[in-house]
């Protein structure tokens, strides 16, 4: 019984877990862009309530599937490296180099995700 008892109990936590992560996928802005000259990359971007951008990429020719973070640093004066774990870092990242080579399609989204009078802290993490 104990057993059965502790399986649901694993099943019941998987939903748990996943339901914030498959509502955020829902609620994130699907851009295009293409760099280097002729590579077509996107990711799923989302903002926070705290100005945080979070991105999901999948096949990233150089991070593979990976979960990006970029930190206002207007906001947050004190994120100048990422956590442990990182693949991929910027401390003064701007948003302007990446809407350089936007898709025409995303390019009226972008500025509704990030703020143009600010730089980031960016962040790679493999997707786990």
């Amino acid at each position: 019984m104990k057993k059965y008892l502790m399986i649901a109990m694993l099943i019941m936590l998987t939903f748990i877990v996943a339901t914030p992560v498959l509502a955020g996928a829902k609620n994130s802005t699907d851009l295009y862009w293409t760099w280097p000259a002729g590579s077509d990359k996107n990711a799923y971007f989302m903002t926070t309530g705290s100005g945080i951008v979070q991105g999901w990429t999948y096949d990233h020719p150089d991070m593979g599937d990976a979960k990006w973070i970029f930190k206002p640093l207007s906001k947050f004066k004190n994120a100048t490296e990422c956590d442990e774990g990182w693949i991929g870092e910027s401390p003064n990242w701007n948003p302007h180099n990446l809407y350089n080579v936007m898709s025409a399609e995303s390019e009226p989204e972008f500025w509704g995700i990030f703020n143009k009078d600010t730089n980031y802290l960016f962040c790679a993490y493999p997707m786990e």
